[in-house]
């Protein structure tokens, strides 16, 4: 009959979009499935990168740091001792905290906790001749930052910045959220470098 064999016709249509539905839902997801696996992968990937290089930018600070603190302690031994056992102090405290946070990354928090440690130990080097400025918003603390990033940076403004400098100088810690982004600044007003210097830097960048 044919009104029922356009029955049959319209009902096989229909089971096929059904099922070519159902299978190219089905190759979608597998398909999606796929590509968020690979980028977990890939992600994962760039993560153990970054921590190796992070580890490795570690094992070279943590020397430089030990080296420049343990000669000032050997000058002052003699000449200040009280002064050269606050130092040997501090420095155990924060060798301590070191010991205790092996991660990568840590919160701005715990990271400016770690610089205040080192620039206890500045500081005493110094004596007035360093000041130290912050300008902290309190919303970035609890955001996650490279491990040592901050003391690396405080090292070098206060080695090549402030240590040179005749009459010492300032050093001031900043941190403000723009947007999706935390912003981290360490500023000086040490000697700076010339312009050739500042262009052979950027260069070897």
């Amino acid at each position: 009959h044919p009104f029922f064999l356009r029955i049959v016709g319209i009902s096989m249509i229909f089971g096929l979009i059904i099922t070519y539905f159902f299978y190219t839902r089905e190759k979608l997801a597998a398909s999606a499935q796929a590509i968020q696996e690979e980028r977990i992968k890939r992600l994962s990937s760039e993560k153990l990168a970054l921590e190796a290089d992070l580890k490795r930018l570690q094992a070279q600070v943590e020397p430089h740091f030990l080296f420049n603190t343990l000669a000032s302690i050997s000058s002052l031994v003699r000449t200040k001792p009280e002064t050269a056992r606050r130092l040997i102090l501090k420095l155990s405290n924060m060798l301590r905290r070191r010991l205790r946070h092996d991660e990568p990354f840590v919160s701005l928090r715990e990271e400016l906790a770690s610089v205040d440690e080192y620039l206890d130990i500045e500081t005493v080097r110094f004596g007035s001749q360093l000041t130290i400025e912050k300008a902290l918003s309190p919303e970035t603390l609890d955001g996650l930052v490279p491990t040592m990033i901050l003391q690396l940076l405080v090292e070098n403004a206060i080695k090549h910045g402030i240590a040179p400098k005749v009459g010492g100088g300032r050093v001031i810690l900043r941190s403000r959220r723009e947007k999706d982004r935390t912003i981290i600044e360490v500023e000086d007003n040490g000697l700076g470098m010339s312009d050739d210097r500042r262009d052979h830097v950027f260069e070897e960048a």
